[in-house]
């Protein structure tokens, strides 16, 4: 694997947790986990895509303001 592919592959797979400890509410029980996640993200914040970016925003604003995620 190239270390392109290494480094789109670790994006992702940080991508993914976020997204995985937003849909469990861990930034309710455990914000400063979460908030040192996001903090990885957004130092990757050039190569991410817009979608990515928004949902970094959408994160920022629930541990904001303490919001339950739930996207149903």
């Amino acid at each position: 694997m190239s270390r392109l592919s290494e480094f789109k592959a670790r994006v992702s797979e940080r991508m993914d947790l976020l997204q995985n400890y937003m849909e469990e509410n861990r930034h309710l029980t455990e914000e400063s986990t979460v908030i040192a996640l996001l903090d990885e993200c957004r130092s990757y914040w050039t190569f991410l895509s817009d979608e990515d970016k928004d949902y970094i925003h959408g994160c920022e604003y629930a541990i904001e303001f303490s919001i339950e995620w739930n996207l149903n």
